[in-house]
């Protein structure tokens, strides 16, 4: 089955890990992260798998929306069988009682964590809208929303 896996948040950490694993399965991956990862470069170079790695930073909603928009408007990506977003990126803060956080900062908290998945998801549900292939959407959460 040939697959499209799009992973934000793929530099460390489960992003990083998931990336590895799609890799391993043969996917085509496309990566939007703050610092590309040079092993994941050399692991896919290793296993001779088609991989694309976006810098992007994710506070620019309109940048980060366009550019999943630009790379799905090549309709190669069209002929896969799977389509999957996971929605991984994500910043830790404010940790503490909100009102010891600066407006900003929960801005962008906000944005990273729940604006930009749900922007990302409905470009690529837009943009998928007519291709043939089963679209999945993952979106990847932490246990810090769990205490207070």
């Amino acid at each position: 089955m040939k697959t499209l896996t799009i992973i934000t948040g793929a530099s460390k950490g489960l992003g990083f890990e998931l990336t590895r694993q799609s890799l391993k399965a043969g996917d085509t991956v496309v990566t939007m992260e703050r610092r590309p990862s040079k092993a994941l470069v050399e692991e896919a170079d290793k296993i001779g798998c088609n991989f694309i790695q976006f810098t992007a930073d994710l506070l620019d909603r309109k940048g980060a929306v366009e550019l999943l928009m630009w790379l799905l408007s090549d309709k190669e990506y069209a002929e896969h069988d799977r389509l999957i977003l996971i929605n991984n990126a994500s910043v830790l803060g404010p940790v503490g009682p909100i009102e010891n956080a600066s407006p900003q900062v929960a801005v962008d908290c906000i944005r990273v964590n729940f604006e930009i998945p749900v922007l990302l998801t409905q470009a690529f549900l837009n943009e998928t809208r007519s291709w043939k292939g089963e679209r999945r959407v993952m979106n990847i959460s932490s246990g810090a929303g769990r205490k207070s």
